[in-house]
Order: structure tokens, then sequence, then C-alpha cells
């Protein structure tokens, strides 16, 4: 039998062989999740200035995720491309999934794309200032007189016209088809509510 010198020696000897095993793997998912707790910390710090009062700071907020983290600028520039208030800030997340895109094909490069291809409708109305032209065809449709609605449609027919092909066709179709074809028939009130209701949700 052996001795408690010989038993704290074989001891020894196998918790060194499962250190040099486990070691490494505790190593690594120490880091992994070091790694983790870091990228979370760092995400908070950038959600603050991208959640600031202060337009500049949440333009320099997207910049700064770009270069730290490029899928969640990618995931921040979708939810300020088209809702923040500020128009320089909307600007600033449109160049930045563009940017992304250029990249190449990254994972957040595809989430950008997909991105711009879902939001292509609502930031083609504003890079080519039709957003403002709806605003003023609902301006005149509520003054509720003949010249207030032949004015608002006139609006509503430019900036169909004025879109590309693949914004229109990211309108409800059935909705524009009977917008124009009131308008055809001479059914202009009816023209009018349809074409209301195709940019319902465009402000």
């Amino acid at each position: 039998m052996p001795g408690d010198r010989d038993l704290w020696d074989q001891a020894q000897i196998l918790a060194q062989v499962v250190l040099a095993i486990t070691g490494p793997v505790f190593t690594f998912v120490f880091s992994q999740t070091n790694a983790r707790a870091q990228k979370l910390q760092l995400q908070a710090s950038l959600i603050d200035k991208l959640t600031d009062a202060d337009e500049t700071r949440r333009r320099i907020g997207l910049l700064l995720a770009q270069e730290i983290d490029p899928m969640f600028a990618a995931q921040a520039a979708s939810a300020l491309v088209t809702h923040d208030a500020n128009p320089e800030v909307r600007r600033g997340a449109r160049s930045i999934l563009r940017s992304l895109v250029r990249e190449g094909e990254s994972e957040a490069g595809k989430l950008a794309a997909e991105i711009l291809n879902r939001k292509g409708l609502a930031i083609e109305l504003e890079e080519k200032n039709l957003a403002d032209l709806i605003t003023q065809a609902r301006d005149h449709a509520r003054m509720q007189s003949a010249h207030g609605r032949e004015e608002a449609l006139r609006l509503y027919q430019e900036v169909v016209a004025q879109l590309s092909s693949k914004a229109r066709g990211d309108l409800d179709q059935k909705l524009l088809g009977e917008a124009q074809a009131a308008h055809r028939e001479g059914h202009l009130d009816a023209s009018l509510k349809a074409y209301e209701q195709v940019f319902s949700s465009h402000r």
C-alpha cells in the first residue's frame, strides 16, 4: 500500500494533469466572457451617445459604432435613418449604411444592404425632397376646396412621377391603382382619398 507521501505525490501529479488540460479552456472561456462584457460596456456607452439630445453627439456615436462594432452600427443606423428628428443625423445614418455595404460581404454589410432595401422608399422620399411635397399635398387637401383638392392631387402625382421604379414598386400597388383610375374617371375625391392612403405612413 502506498504511504501518505506517495498518495500526496500522485494527487499533485493528477492536479497538474487536470490543470494542464483545463487551464487553456478556462482561460479561453474567461477571455471570451471578458470580451463579451467589454463589448456590452462599449455598446452601452454608444447607446448613451446615440440617444443623446445633442445631434452632434448622436452623429459621433454612429461614427464610433462603425469603427468599434459594425453590426451594432448597422442596427443603430437602421433606427436613426428614418426616425431621428434631425436631418443631418438621418443623412449620417444613410452614409454609415452605404459605407458598410461598400466594405464587402461582411455580416454587417449584408445587414446594411437589407436595411437600405427595406427602407429605400422612405430614404428616397427624403433625399429627393418629396416628403415636403407630401406635406404640402396634405395641407392643400385640408383646405376642403376645389382648388386645394386639385393642387393636392397634382402634388401627389408629382411625387409618384419622381420616384424610381424600385421605390414606386414599394408603394401599395392596389391603392395606387385605385387613385390613378379614380383620377382618370374624374372621381377626384375618391382619387385624393386613395393617394392619402398610399402615403399615410410617410410623414
